[in-house]
């Protein structure tokens, strides 16, 4: 039996490494989930987006490393969140995609910032 909110099957792709399905509901509006990723909050559907491509922005966010000034970095250091894993610089934080608190690799910027 088929959802009858469902208009179409999902389209399945990669996205950061990640397996996205993306599909339209007949509402109109377009959602997404990672149906192979662990936790099950990232298997439930997100959205309302407007289109495909802002469904897939979203996801894009989401699973972005994360951009620290040096400033950031510092204070994330002093707090004991950032640290060295195999000699990779790593930070503690909240994944937007799962809402679990992960280590993971981030990007510094040094322009100007907070």
């Amino acid at each position: 039996m088929t959802d009858p909110a469902v208009a179409a099957l999902p389209d399945r792709l990669v996205v950061n490494g990640i397996v996205v399905e993306v599909m339209p509901f007949r509402c109109g509006r377009w959602y997404f989930r990672c149906p192979d990723v662990r936790r099950d909050n990232a298997r439930q559907w997100r959205g309302p987006h407007a289109d495909r491509q802002a469904a897939l922005d979203d996801l894009a966010q989401r699973t972005a490393l994360p951009v620290l000034t040096r400033t950031m970095a510092e204070a994330k250091r002093h707090h004991g969140y950032l640290g060295e894993v195999g000699g990779v610089p790593m930070i503690l934080h909240l994944c937007r995609l799962t809402g679990a608190t992960v280590l993971t690799p981030y990007v510094l910027n040094d322009g100007v910032g907070p």
